[in-house]
């Protein structure tokens, strides 16, 4: 601008009269220099007016006017309110202005004005089921993408501080509603199902009868459509980025974890084999997440398997792969790579001046023409150039203008690479190793559900689905993935078919195998292979008192619980007769437990205890206080770890 204004100004000024320009051009055109001038250095308007090239009023009208929005809330209601919702933010971070903040803010009251209270005293989105309007309900993916673009919003606030007095307690209002009316929510009405390393949502099975939130009806034989069922990909996905940006927020760990758990998930059942020379993956839109998703006895599930044939649920699930990569968990360059290859090498075309996309696994389903989802994965702009230049025009709506602007100011303002936005510290990068061999195109399912059962006393299933027909092998081997520890009958297995075997953690000669670290393989006839790790937990219904309760406070009142010995008066702070003073959350038996040298633990007070998963070493531990050949002094904790074959002091 300076260089620009400066010198003109300064060569008319200087002009003489001698000059071929009269007195009156000239100074029509100094006073014309001179508002042009004005204008350039001038501030932007308020937003409502021409400073902008989209007026915010008139896309909160449009937003807030969309006809589909007249209906009551539900899921429904809240795809058609979430649409382009993020739109304010996007503007303020593209041009600036802080009437995008507060239009936004307005936008989330009027979608926060459409929540209700249900009959256990938690807010909502309730109205018709999407499958089944005869009954009202809300479920996660209603909250997870309205309240995802709260806390975006929020994320803005906290990032610069100078916008913290007229903002933060509209953020700190949209985190308290993802804390209680959406995490605690879903938690305390048992909708987590939490497999040790994973962990996923399922739908829940009570309903109103429409316009009546008196009491809440449990759907207890799944006679409503899906009822109970395992979340697709895209649900629980949306729920680890929640989790995810609630943690950026608050810094409370076990929304990290949750959101880990939710990512290594997704990551275990990623279907990886070589095409065209490419390391690629895919997943499926689809998968059992939970053991009723799964009827063994008739080699069945409830739901379908495979990658949507025709909506491109993908192109979200990359953009919520993304935030978890910058954010630092689960993922690595590696993996970010081989999806890159997927969308560039499997799906594209290769035309750059005419593209067209194939689905991800077009190649192997026999889909035929049915396979319109297809696309450019945008979020993948962070880290290729192809992506970025393969990004098509932009249309000129409102929404489409400030995508343009955004994609110009904030987007191309960083250079493609793969560095982690959200991460400062590379120790705070926490990645998910999967055995991910070289594998066959033609299983597009395997998995162990649950990935880890009590040795003697729980049985865990091997579930697994093929494209092609041929000779299946399912084997358990040693955690090196070398030696083979239990091999199943080889069995057929017909083109689209699926196989599921139920083991009980024995040998091949029926014998129980010790805790530990397995692997499971399922190899067909092709020669490709897939694998899951698994684990077996040591048969531990025995709970002792340890000798370090002689050490606390002799007038604490200790009470047994299903975790230990516990001095309970300073609750959440506990008194744990082996482990010290330890601050615990949790509800219903899952119970995450924080002390000073192992951080963060979770375990389950029925099923797992004393065995614990450590967030920090990434591995079961089993917690020994009762060993006696442990080390003097009497009363040393001991945890065995799982992942090391090794025992350590505490």
């Amino acid at each position: 601008m300076k260089a620009f204004k400066q010198p003109l100004l300064t060569a008319l000024c200087s002009a003489t009269p001698e000059s071929r320009m009269s007195r009156r051009a000239y100074g029509l055109l100094l006073a014309c220099v001179l508002a042009t001038t004005a204008i350039l250095v001038a501030p932007p308007l308020d937003g409502r007016g021409p400073g902008y090239p989209v007026n915010p009023d008139e896309l909160y009208n449009q937003l807030a006017g969309n006809a589909n929005l007249d209906q009551e809330p539900g899921e429904g209601w809240a795809w058609h309110a979430s649409h382009s919702m993020d739109r304010f933010v996007r503007a303020y971070l593209a041009w600036g202005g802080t009437v995008w903040l507060d239009t936004a803010v307005q936008y989330f009251d009027f979608v926060i004005d459409h929540m209700r209270e249900g009959p256990d005293g938690y807010m909502g989105w309730i109205g018709p089921y999407i499958y089944d309007n005869d009954v009202w309900c809300d479920v996660h993916i209603a909250d997870a993408i309205l309240i995802n673009h709260m806390l975006r919003f929020a994320l803005v606030i906290k990032e610069d501080p100078d916008l913290h007095d007229d903002y933060w307690e509209h953020a700190q209002r949209y985190i308290d509603l993802a804390r209680v009316d959406f995490f605690e929510k879903w938690d305390s009405r048992g909708t987590w199902y939490d497999d040790g390393r994973y962990g996923n949502y399922h739908m829940w099975d009570h309903y109103l009868e429409p316009n009546d939130f008196s009491e809440w009806h449990h759907d207890e034989n799944r006679s409503i459509h899906n009822s109970g069922l395992g979340n697709p990909a895209n649900k629980n996905n949306s729920m680890g980025v929640a989790a995810l940006r609630l943690y950026r927020l608050t810094g409370d760990e076990q929304y990290r974890d949750k959101a880990e758990k939710i990512f290594r998930n997704l990551k275990s059942r990623f279907h990886r084999y070589v095409f065209d020379g490419f390391d690629t993956v895919t997943w499926n839109y689809w998968e059992p997440a939970v053991p009723t998703d799964i009827n063994p006895a008739n080699n069945t599930t409830r739901h379908w398997v495979n990658v949507h044939p025709y909506r491109n649920y993908q192109a979200g699930e990359v953009g919520e792969i993304v935030e978890a990569y910058h954010s630092g968990i689960v993922f690595d360059e590696t993996d970010i790579q081989r999806i890159i290859n997927t969308n560039l090498e499997v799906m594209w075309n290769g035309d750059m001046d005419n593209p067209s996309w194939n689905n991800s696994n077009f190649h192997t389903t026999g889909y035929g023409d049915d396979v319109t989802a297809g696309t450019r994965w945008g979020a993948l702009e962070d880290f290729s150039q192809t992506i970025r230049d393969l990004r098509g025009s932009f249309g000129t709506g409102r929404t489409e203008v400030i995508d343009k602007a955004y994609h110009e100011n904030v987007t191309l303002a960083r250079d493609p690479s793969f560095e982690r936005k959200y991460v400062s510290d590379e120790r705070n990068v926490s990645v998910y190793d999967f055995p991910h061999n070289w594998s066959t195109p033609s299983l597009n399912m395997a998995f162990a559900l649950p990935s880890m059962i009590v040795a003697e006393a729980e049985s865990t299933v091997l579930a697994v689905r093929s494209v092609q027909s041929g000779t299946l092998s399912v084997d358990v081997y040693a955690r090196d993935g070398l030696v083979p520890v239990h091999q199943f009958s080889a069995t057929s297995i017909g083109s689209r078919g699926s196989r599921f075997f139920e083991w009980d953690g024995t040998d091949s000669a029926g014998d129980p195998l010790p805790p530990g670290e397995y692997r499971i393989r399922w190899t067909l006839s092709d020669g490709g292979h897939r694998e899951a790790r698994f684990t077996i937990l040591p048969n531990a219904h025995r709970q002792a008192e340890s000798a370090l309760a002689q050490r606390f406070d002799p007038f604490l009142e200790w009470v047994h619980t299903g975790v230990g010995r516990v001095g309970a008066q300073h609750y959440p702070w506990l008194l744990h007769d082996a482990l010290g003073w330890c601050f615990v959350q949790g509800a219903e038996g899952s119970i995450w437990l924080w002390q000073p040298e192992l951080g963060w633990t979770w375990t389950h007070a029925q099923h797992a205890y004393p065995i614990l998963w450590s967030s920090a070493k990434e591995s079961w531990v089993y917690l020994d206080y009762t060993r006696p050949a442990r080390s003097e002094p009497p009363g040393e904790v001991s945890l065995f770890n799982y992942a090391t074959g090794e025992w350590e002091e505490l």
